[in-house]
């Protein structure tokens, strides 16, 4: 999308509940400049599982968000700056043009993954986020596995296919 692979510009997303029990996990490129900020997802035709886009702001504040040409639906989560979720919207594409319609949080962070991603993995406001900026990580076995393998072509990253975490259910104490 914007970065490769050795960007700095790369995030990983860990979710916890309430009770700190592992959700789920998310990576994907930071929009980094402030075209990438306007434009976010709108130049790209799906999102993988498990993937998503991360916005990065310098202040926690009421933020809004639109689906300025986008060809998918999506969520959009809004974080506060100390990790806490703070809302959630459930976004279809727009289909009547400007005005677009505002979704609105606030946050210093806002992630966008794919739709209803946050119902099928139980997460909701009030969870945790955990971020690693930079490069993905692959976990194998509790240890990071990222390969750069240099040849005549120069450096290039080898990722492993990602080790999911088991979901387990959330607890109802």
């Amino acid at each position: 999308m914007y970065s490769d692979l050795t960007s700095p510009n790369y995030a990983t997303a860990t979710i916890y509940d309430e009770n700190g029990g592992y959700l789920e996990s998310v990576e994907g490129p930071v929009a980094a400049t402030w075209r990438e900020l306007a434009i976010g997802l709108s130049e790209i035709e799906s999102l993988d599982p498990d993937r998503g886009m991360f916005f990065r702001h310098k202040q926690e504040k009421e933020r809004a968000y639109v689906m300025r040409d986008m060809a998918f639906p999506i969520d959009i989560i809004f974080i506060d700056a100390d990790g806490t979720i703070t809302t959630i919207h459930h976004v279809e594409p727009e289909t009547d043009g400007e005005p677009y319609t505002e979704y609105r949080g606030r946050a210093k962070y806002v992630l966008e993954v794919p739709y209803q991603w946050t119902i099928e993995n139980d997460i909701a406001v009030g969870d945790t986020v955990q971020f690693e900026w930079g490069p993905p990580r692959v976990r194998s076995g509790g240890s990071t596995v990222v390969a750069i393998i240099e040849d005549e072509h120069g450096p290039d990253v080898v990722v492993p296919e990602p080790h999911r975490s088991p979901s387990f259910p959330r607890s109802s104490a």
